[in-house]
């Protein structure tokens, strides 16, 4: 009956439902795998038993003898799981973005787990480079969707918004580059689909648009400037000592270092002057449009992408919405007044990191059931590392001073001691012997006061099992 249910469970895994309950299911398998390898099988033996998969992207089958071949797949397909779940949510509203980066984050974090403890990978897919590529895209998107959480939240209303809002685009642009760096690595570069490496060329440019598309509107703000703009653009360009460091901020609360990029036509302080504003805002949003651009050509080189028409109607929307900007303000200047700018410096509230997987969910079919082979006993007793002789059936009769045999423990409970000449040693009794079952009943999860108990209840014989 539980090979039986073991095979069904395997098989509905195969087919998971593409939402919560599918994911419960991988985990559930995912802890029966674990319990029947310390129950079943020795690591230093190979089992004559066969797990087969494919490779997730080449389709390329693979077949192992270990059972850890099939707890990494289960893993992986865990990640992949919840990736498809990531990008099924609805991010028109701020707290579907949040379960989207959620999820992600869960994502990533399984990868890492994958990664952590199963070191030979038997697929392509699991090696270590790929997993480490894996890992920062699903960061990555996990950084994206806070982003546009942080957008739909706090809006476009104030010049401190704006600086906020552009630091965050920064750090999905930072997220992307790494991506593209781990996708450029020579093992992983040939396997994976040129596609993904397009579509990491395509989000980093348009973040680096949309970080500057948010710098010149903060610019634009007709406001004057507070203590909070000051302390926000006291960080907002890209430094050398932080460019040195290749790392961005996450805030806490902490004042922000004064360095600056003071020359290029870049002040040191928010300018108050109008008319600086808008030459600033129109450098950003020429910078915004190159970049704009570049995502578009990048994306038309791409023969899978130019079939997404949503996708490339969201980067016309942004180009549109940066030129316009543009053209408002090419009132008077010409491109000979436009300068370079600075790289804006990544920096958030919200970074998003990877999530270790809840190996403690259990799908609803099979909560009932923890451990399927759970009526072998304890599993830390009855597993393929203890050596068990053939169990024995004892029949002890009770004497003058009772059976002369004492107990101890707990799941199962064992022989403490044997009195010489005693019922229990001319019946076969040894120490260290353990109770399996007495007069027919399954012993081998009661508690020790609970053994005693059946002892004296069942009168001057016990009809007992032992191992």
């Amino acid at each position: 009956k539980e090979i039986e249910l073991l095979n069904r469970m395997r098989q509905l895994i195969r087919v998971p439902s593409r939402n919560t309950d599918g994911v419960a299911l991988l985990l559930t398998y995912f802890k029966q795998l674990e319990s029947l390898s310390l129950r079943f099988f020795l690591r230093n033996r190979l089992e004559q038993i066969y797990f087969h998969w494919y490779d997730s992207l080449t389709g390329i089958p693979s077949t192992h003898w270990n059972i850890a071949f099939e707890q990494a797949s289960i893993l992986f397909n865990i990640s992949a799981l919840l990736s498809q779940i990531g990008a099924k949510q609805d991010r028109t509203y701020p707290q579907g973005c949040e379960d989207a980066a959620n999820v992600f984050q869960r994502s990533a974090g399984t990868l890492r787990y994958l990664g952590d403890r199963f070191n030979n990978a038997p697929t392509r897919d699991m090696t270590a480079e790929v997993g480490k590529t894996l890992i920062q895209l699903m960061i990555c998107q996990a950084q994206e969707c806070l982003f546009q959480k942080f957008v739909l939240e706090r809006g476009t209303e104030s010049a401190s918004q704006c600086l906020e809002m552009s630091q965050e685009a920064a750090v999905v642009v930072d997220c992307a580059s790494s991506v593209h760096r781990h996708m450029c690595h020579p093992a992983v570069k040939e396997y994976l689909p040129a596609t993904w490496l397009a579509i990491s060329l395509v989000k980093r440019e348009h973040y680096k648009a949309l970080s500057h598309y948010y710098t010149a509107l903060a610019y634009l703000d007709p406001q004057p400037c507070t203590d909070t703009v000051n302390q926000l653009y006291s960080h907002l360009y890209v430094t050398t000592q932080s460019a040195t460091n290749n790392q961005y901020r996450v805030t806490n609360g902490e004042t922000a270092s004064s360095s600056l990029i003071s020359d290029g036509g870049v002040p040191s302080r928010f300018p108050d002057d109008i008319l600086q504003r808008k030459k600033l805002a129109k450098a950003h949003l020429r910078e915004a449009l190159i970049r704009h651009e570049e995502s578009l050509r990048v994306h038309g080189l791409c023969r899978q992408l130019r079939r997404v028409d949503c996708f490339q109607a969201v980067l016309r929307t942004s180009h549109n919405q940066s030129l316009s900007r543009f053209t408002e303000l090419d009132e008077e200047d010409d491109f000979y007044d436009i300068f370079d700018v600075p790289a804006i410096q990544p920096c958030s509230n919200h970074r998003a990191i990877p999530l270790a997987p809840e190996l403690g969910t259990s799908s609803t079919v099979y909560s009932t059931t923890v451990d399927l082979f759970r009526k072998l006993g304890p599993l830390n007793v009855f597993n393929c590392c203890c050596l068990w002789s053939t169990p024995r059936k004892v029949v002890v009769r009770k004497g003058d001073n009772g059976y002369g045999f004492t107990v101890r423990g707990d799941s199962p409970v064992t022989i403490a001691a044997v009195e010489s000449k005693s019922p229990a040693e001319v019946a076969g009794l040894l120490v260290d012997d353990v109770i399996v079952a007495i007069n027919s009943t399954d012993v081998k999860w009661l508690k020790h006061t609970e053994v005693v108990d059946m002892v004296r209840s069942v009168g001057n014989k016990i009809h007992s099992v032992l191992y």
